[in-house]
């Protein structure tokens, strides 16, 4: 029996000195964003001890990545660090405002502020004007969500600009954090960082504030959902922001992307606009029946967020014990989910870098295993609870622009994405457009 326990000691420390030294080796070559180790001959093996175990040492690397970063933004009581019965129910309660009837309703807003920005477009068509897409659409999709969601208070030009502009501060050092370059204390990069936190902060709570002392006569919203309830002023506010946020930064930056792709193949561009064309009359409102039969446009869609891995990454705690691949995963375990690892497996995207709206052909899509396309999250009944959202708002706003325009990239530009939480070109992407004919 001793000589067992010898033995397994001593291949522990094999195990444990093998692990160091592949370390040392690679230390040098280390490029993957993250926490640093705490020790430069054992890297993190002083971390898990202390921590207590593996399991310990992930759920804290979990806390960390995840509440660490988005809790400064989202405040402790946001809906995003709730789990189990709390988190079912507060789920259940939002996700009324996001079913099939209440977005088949929200097809004529988004139609009406698709022929808004069509129409902003129009003026600077023609002549080669260079339109910032990323900046426009991101303003199109944080209106929408706000005057879907939380009533008209976004409809000022100058609040949704200095909203996108403070969000876009705040994200940027949620990055940094992600990247370990937090700011320095005290420092003016600091000091702009939080103005920018605490009038995104301010803006919420006037829309808030604006909301209880204005009730709806007519359609409730999910604004008046947040006040129905007896949470505290804190957990409205975080789970108004994370609404707001989660409404605006995904898909805009999917309409994004997905013009910009159209942009940079003509061929798949004049594609979608025959199948459009065909079905819209130039200027049409879009309809939910219309989009059944819209399939190029849904492939396109879904194609874009495979290719620029929108969404990189998502996290969550197991409910339940599961079994995965033969392993156990005990409930409370926290789950880290590679989202983009999937959309550029090789098996099952070949070239996964290339541009192919064909591969979500209904053909396509019968040769690969049922999940092998999640960019909304594995997690079943708490998934990304505006899915249905953003693929509404996408097919308006994309059947609409091309119906309308043609559109080009500026020559010269070097179109680079930046990974973190989200995808998202790292620097603007310039278009020019031209007015369609027919």
């Amino acid at each position: 029996m001793f000589g067992l326990i010898l033995l397994s000691f001593l291949v522990v420390c094999a195990v444990a000195i093998f692990l160091c030294g592949l370390y040392k080796i690679r230390k040098k070559e280390r490029k993957i964003p993250g926490f640093e180790p705490s020790d430069l001959d054992l890297g993190n093996i002083p971390d898990l001890i202390k921590a207590g175990g593996f399991h310990e040492f992930m759920t804290e690397i979990h806390e960390a990545l995840f509440k660490g970063m988005l809790e400064p933004l989202l405040g402790p009581k946001c809906l995003q660090f709730t789990n189990g019965q709390e988190g079912r129910r507060r789920r259940k309660l939002y996700d009324r405002c996001y079913g099939y009837k209440e977005i088949k309703a929200l097809y004529s807003l988004f139609n009406e502020l698709g022929q808004e920005w069509v129409n902003k477009w129009m003026k600077m068509a023609n002549d080669q004007e260079h339109i910032p897409l990323n900046k426009y659409m991101m303003a199109l999709a944080l209106k929408t969500i706000s005057l879907a969601s939380f009533g008209d208070h976004f409809k000022d030009e100058e609040t949704l600009n200095k909203f996108c502009n403070n969000y876009n501060i705040c994200w940027a050092e949620i990055e940094n954090t992600l990247l370990d370059n937090t700011v320095k204390p005290g420092s003016p990069e600091e000091k702009i960082y939080k103005s920018a936190l605490n009038d995104l902060n301010s803006t919420i709570s006037d829309v808030i504030e604006h909301r209880r002392n204005n009730p709806p006569s007519g359609d409730r919203l999910l604004i008046d959902v947040f006040l129905d309830t007896d949470y505290d002023d804190e957990t409205i506010h975080s789970d108004a922001l994370l609404y707001v946020v989660g409404g605006f930064h995904n898909t805009g930056n999917l309409m994004a992307w997905a013009l910009y792709y159209l942009a940079s193949h003509e061929d798949v561009q004049e594609k979608l606009y025959t199948e459009l064309s065909e079905l819209l009359d130039k200027g049409e409102d879009v309809s939910a029946a219309h989009t059944q039969d819209m399939p190029y446009l849904k492939q396109i869609v879904d194609e874009t967020m495979r290719c620029s891995a929108i969404g990189t990454i998502a996290a969550r705690y197991r409910d339940e014990d599961a079994v995965l691949d033969g392993y156990i995963i005990p409930k409370g375990t926290p789950v880290l989910q590679a989202l983009s690892a999937l959309s550029y497996d090789k098996k099952l995207y070949p070239e996964p870098r290339k541009f192919d709206p064909e591969r979500f052909s209904k053909e396509q899509v019968k040769t690969r295993p049922p999940h092998a396309f999640e960019p909304f999250g594995f997690a079943g009944k708490r998934k990304c609870p505006g899915y249905r959202f953003a693929y509404a708002e996408a097919y308006v706003y994309l059947a609409r622009f091309v119906r309308q325009f043609k559109i080009h990239l500026v020559d010269g530009q070097d179109v680079v994405p930046s990974y973190a939480l989200i995808s998202r070109p790292k620097d603007e992407i310039w278009i020019t457009i031209n007015e369609r004919d027919a």
